[in-house]
């Protein structure tokens, strides 16, 4: 009876190792930023293409529906770094991002980020 127990125990401990594992690798399959990407995004509303860029980059990107409002880009094509793409998206937008910590893309008002870095100061 003890021995089954440990063997439940031994198998507990061995299915915990290999979820944790298979959590690592796909952890690792997500692209960098260096990574670069095939991007297919068209001429479109702003909105539309961010929503598109995140799906092919895989990324978070957080922006309120007002910042994109009326703003239209250019699209883009072809292998790029996810940061060269979405600096490519929002050039004439008067848009530009950053990154949090954990990877999450913030779009806001180029000026909006420029003055909290002056405030901080």
């Amino acid at each position: 009876m003890r021995s089954s127990t440990n063997l439940r125990a031994m198998c507990c401990i061995a299915l915990l190792a290999a979820s944790v594992g298979t959590a690592t690798v796909s952890k690792a399959d997500s692209p960098s930023a260096a990574q670069t990407i095939e991007f297919d995004i068209k001429p479109q509303s702003l909105t539309s293409a961010l929503n598109a860029f995140a799906l092919q980059s895989h990324q978070q990107i957080l922006f309120t529906p007002e910042v994109a409002k009326g703003k239209t880009t250019k699209g883009i094509s072809g292998a790029l770094t996810a940061d060269a793409a979405l600096a490519q998206l929002l050039v004439g937008t008067g848009l530009s991002s950053s990154k949090s910590p954990d990877g999450m893309v913030l779009v806001a008002p180029a000026d909006a980020k420029e003055g909290k870095k002056g405030s901080s100061s």
